[in-house]
Protein backbone atom coordinates (compact mmCIF):
# COMPACT_ATOMS: atom_id res chain seq x y z
CA UNK A 1 0.00 0.00 0.00
CA UNK A 2 2.99 2.30 0.74
CA UNK A 3 3.76 2.16 -3.06
CA UNK A 4 0.75 3.59 -4.31
CA UNK A 5 -0.40 5.73 -1.04
CA UNK A 6 0.02 8.88 -3.02
CA UNK A 7 -2.18 8.32 -5.68
CA UNK A 8 -5.09 6.61 -3.86
CA UNK A 9 -8.13 8.69 -3.10
CA UNK A 10 -9.32 8.52 0.25
CA UNK A 11 -13.02 9.39 0.34
CA UNK A 12 -15.20 7.46 3.38
CA UNK A 13 -18.21 7.52 0.40
CA UNK A 14 -16.27 5.36 -1.96
CA UNK A 15 -15.02 2.01 -1.95
CA UNK A 16 -12.65 0.58 -4.67
CA UNK A 17 -11.03 -2.80 -4.98
CA UNK A 18 -7.52 -2.89 -5.95
CA UNK A 19 -5.80 -5.56 -7.39
CA UNK A 20 -2.10 -6.43 -6.75
CA UNK A 21 -0.18 -8.34 -9.11
CA UNK A 22 3.08 -10.11 -6.90
CA UNK A 23 5.68 -12.42 -7.56
CA UNK A 24 6.81 -14.96 -5.35
CA UNK A 25 10.26 -16.07 -5.53
CA UNK A 26 11.32 -19.88 -5.06
CA UNK A 27 12.48 -18.85 -1.65
CA UNK A 28 9.18 -16.85 -0.71
CA UNK A 29 10.21 -13.84 -1.39
CA UNK A 30 7.40 -11.60 -2.86
CA UNK A 31 7.89 -8.85 -5.04
CA UNK A 32 5.50 -6.55 -6.16
CA UNK A 33 4.94 -6.26 -9.66
CA UNK A 34 1.74 -3.71 -9.99
CA UNK A 35 -1.24 -2.40 -8.59
CA UNK A 36 -4.72 -2.45 -10.27
CA UNK A 37 -7.20 0.19 -10.12
CA UNK A 38 -9.39 -2.02 -12.09
CA UNK A 39 -8.68 -5.33 -11.36
CA UNK A 40 -10.02 -8.27 -13.63
CA UNK A 41 -12.50 -10.55 -12.42
CA UNK A 42 -12.84 -12.81 -15.13
CA UNK A 43 -11.94 -16.01 -14.86
CA UNK A 44 -9.41 -18.41 -17.20
CA UNK A 45 -9.76 -21.67 -14.66
CA UNK A 46 -12.17 -23.19 -12.03
CA UNK A 47 -9.95 -23.03 -9.32
CA UNK A 48 -9.82 -19.01 -10.81
CA UNK A 49 -13.26 -18.97 -10.44
CA UNK A 50 -13.48 -20.05 -6.83
CA UNK A 51 -11.14 -17.24 -5.66
CA UNK A 52 -12.25 -14.75 -7.71
CA UNK A 53 -16.06 -15.47 -5.96
CA UNK A 54 -14.62 -15.54 -3.02
CA UNK A 55 -12.79 -12.79 -3.03
CA UNK A 56 -15.83 -11.02 -4.18
CA UNK A 57 -17.98 -12.66 -1.48
CA UNK A 58 -15.74 -11.47 1.05
CA UNK A 59 -15.72 -7.62 -0.33
CA UNK A 60 -19.74 -7.41 -0.47
CA UNK A 61 -19.42 -8.67 3.06
CA UNK A 62 -17.22 -5.92 4.11
CA UNK A 63 -19.25 -3.34 1.61
CA UNK A 64 -22.70 -4.08 2.85
CA UNK A 65 -23.20 -4.91 6.60
CA UNK A 66 -25.44 -7.87 7.23
CA UNK A 67 -28.10 -5.97 9.35
CA UNK A 68 -28.62 -4.20 5.91
CA UNK A 69 -29.78 -7.56 3.80
CA UNK A 70 -32.15 -8.61 6.46
CA UNK A 71 -36.12 -8.53 5.88
CA UNK A 72 -37.49 -6.04 8.30
CA UNK A 73 -34.15 -3.97 7.80
CA UNK A 74 -34.57 -0.18 6.72
CA UNK A 75 -31.49 0.45 4.54
CA UNK A 76 -30.43 0.12 0.82
CA UNK A 77 -32.63 -2.16 -1.85
CA UNK A 78 -35.25 -2.86 1.45
CA UNK A 79 -36.89 0.43 1.55
CA UNK A 80 -37.71 0.15 -2.27
CA UNK A 81 -41.00 -2.18 -1.55
CA UNK A 82 -43.59 -2.61 -4.62
CA UNK A 83 -46.17 -2.00 -2.31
Amino acid sequence: MKSVQSVIINDKHCFEMFGFDILIEDNLKPWLVEVNASPSVNATTSSDRVLKMNLLKDVFNIVVPAEWTEDNSRHGANMCTGS
